[in-house]
């Protein structure tokens, strides 16, 4: 076996398990530190993997890479990658669309990346026949030999690209999907009063199913944030397969429901998650929701509690918003940026406000546009969604937001603010604590647009 050296991006716990995995076959594993958080970093250490401060220096040491992302970065982080000078073997084994994988793969191609699909079914691959990766592509054996010793196991299921991604995406179907409809049918049975019925019926079928059933509904929440976006790219598998998106559309909106629980150190109690998914319902929504309004102007000069940064990954200011932001609140933004260790896409980190009129400034990294088909709007929609949650778990009523990757990120105008404003709707109702959303714009076209949408 010749000893390879294998890039993981990123070591997350299913990462961190295909990284032990390598070492244990004898391959050297690297890691990118840039932009990772403390956790990252423990388990990269412990593990033995071998540091790069940026992806440039990863590419050019490793022959092959590995990326395991959650869905909606799976475009992204392949982009990166093919900006290095890597020209190697490129593994893609996150949860995405057939079409999306074939997509990477072109993309690889054309920079002269060799490209392999890949699935993953089950947990992290730490115990033998507990975790299959499943491969396609011309060179899907070679990123399987990496593994011949386990304990993941690996099986190739064809030279085309695709094949892998679809298995993955009709297995989650069921299991994830079937947990999403679990969720609905106990949030809705509570919410129609009949919820002891219910599982009084299911306890006379099979006498422990209600308790495997809330066990199953807790555990869920943890990773929930995560299988919103699988849950999309199986809509789009299924609706290129001819058959109805729908149902796994409402699973994700289910799964996003419960993304507040996103590493809680237990899982949270069933009642919690029971009120988290029944949201407010329509009569309720108008006593629990709150103020939407918009205003022109600068969003460093709004005295509110907080106000939202269109920042980058590495939080460390930039143009537009973010420089002007930077700007305005002084040097210590920035020193208190670099203790964050960045912030993914979609995600939302906390600081002072210092000079600004507000309290605090919640960081937000918005999306790229690249066509509208690379998970852009569940990501812009995620920005709004955790700035609110952020704002409400710190106390904030009044949090003033600007216009979210319609700048250098060259997201459309008109479909960002209709997310927006959707989102924080949304995402008011979940948190009615934070009473108050403005949005800030700094063009006429914006304002009109947010105006015509919450008329």
């Amino acid at each position: 076996m010749t000893r390879r050296h294998i890039g993981i991006l990123h070591p997350g716990a299913m990462g961190i398990s295909l990284a032990a995995a390598a070492r244990r076959n004898g391959h050297v594993v690297h890691w990118v530190s840039a932009g990772r958080g403390p956790r990252t970093r423990e388990r990269a250490e412990a593990h033995g993997l071998v540091e790069h401060g940026s992806l440039e220096q990863l590419g050019a040491a490793c022959q092959l890479i590995i990326s395991g992302c959650p869905p909606h970065a799976a475009a992204e982080v392949a982009e990166a990658v093919r900006a290095t000078s890597f020209r190697g073997l490129y593994a893609d084994c996150n949860a995405i669309s057939p079409e999306r994988a074939r997509q990477i793969g072109r993309r690889m191609a054309e920079a002269g990346i060799a490209f392999v699909d890949g699935g993953i079914i089950g947990g992290p691959a730490w115990e033998p026949g507990a975790t299959w990766l499943y491969l396609s592509g011309a060179a899907a054996a070679d990123v399987a030999d990496c593994f011949a010793a386990g304990p993941l196991e690996c099986e190739v299921i064809g030279p085309e690209p695709g094949r892998a991604s679809a298995l993955k995406m009709c297995y989650a179907a069921n299991t994830k999907g079937g947990t999403a409809l679990l969720c609905a049918v106990v949030a809705a049975a509570e919410a129609l009063g009949v919820r002891r019925e219910l599982e009084a019926q299911w306890t006379r079928e099979q006498p422990d199913s209600p308790t495997r059933i809330h066990q199953r509904l807790r555990r869920v929440t943890g990773k929930a944030w995560r299988f919103a976006g699988e849950m999309e790219e199986i809509a789009a598998t299924f609706t290129a397969a001819g058959l109805p998106g729908g149902f796994h559309e409402a699973a994700a909106e289910l799964y996003q429901r419960l993304a507040p629980f996103k590493e809680a150190a237990e899982p949270p109690a069933l009642e919690a998650v029971l009120h988290v998914l029944k949201g407010c319902g329509t009569e309720e929504a108008g006593r629990c929701g709150g103020v939407l309004r918009v205003v022109r102007g600068d969003i460093t000069t709004l005295a509110v509690d907080a106000i939202v940064n269109a920042a980058n990954i590495l939080l460390l200011g930039g143009g537009g918003v973010d420089g002007a932001i930077h700007r305005a609140a002084g040097p210590q933004l920035l020193e208190e940026c670099r203790l964050l260790g960045g912030c993914e896409t979609g995600e939302a980190r906390v600081t002072y406000g210092y000079n600004l009129p507000c309290h605090l400034v919640i960081h937000t990294v918005g999306p790229v546009w690249q066509g509208g088909d690379a998970g852009e709007a569940a990501l812009l929609s995620a920005c709004y969604r955790n700035s609110i949650e952020v704002a409400a778990l710190t106390g904030v009523r009044r949090l003033a937001f600007p216009c979210i990757s319609t700048g250098v990120f060259s997201y459309p105008h008109e479909p960002a603010a209709r997310i927006a404003v959707e989102s924080a709707r949304r995402s008011q109702r979940e948190f009615p604590a934070v009473s108050e959303i403005i949005f800030c714009c700094y063009s006429d076209e914006d304002e009109e647009i947010y105006r015509r949408l919450l008329e």
